[in-house]
């Protein structure tokens, strides 16, 4: 399963470089919130909520569900690459 949004015109224009700070801020991030773990996390967050709730959401759900999708590969392929002792 795999969500390929549109290509937004500011994205195409942009470098496709990634700054040091980001890199190291995301490698930061996923030692400390282990891919794995924080994926199951959110999935569980997410279903108990969608359970819960009663009314309509407050959000665009399938704006929100592609968000989250994407969100989800790239915490699968960051598990995939780092493994579960994140050593990136």
């Amino acid at each position: 399963f795999s969500i390929q949004p549109p290509m937004r015109k500011k994205a195409k224009e942009q470098s496709q470089e990634i700054s040091d700070t980001l890199k190291e801020k995301f490698l930061q991030f996923i030692e400390y919130a282990p891919p794995a773990r924080f994926s199951r996390n959110l999935r569980s967050l997410l279903l108990w909520y969608l359970i819960y709730e009663e009314d309509a959401p407050a959000f665009d759900m399938n704006e929100l569900a592609t968000d989250l999708a994407l969100l989800f590969e790239l915490l699968d392929v960051a598990e995939e690459e780092c493994g579960s002792n994140n050593s990136c």
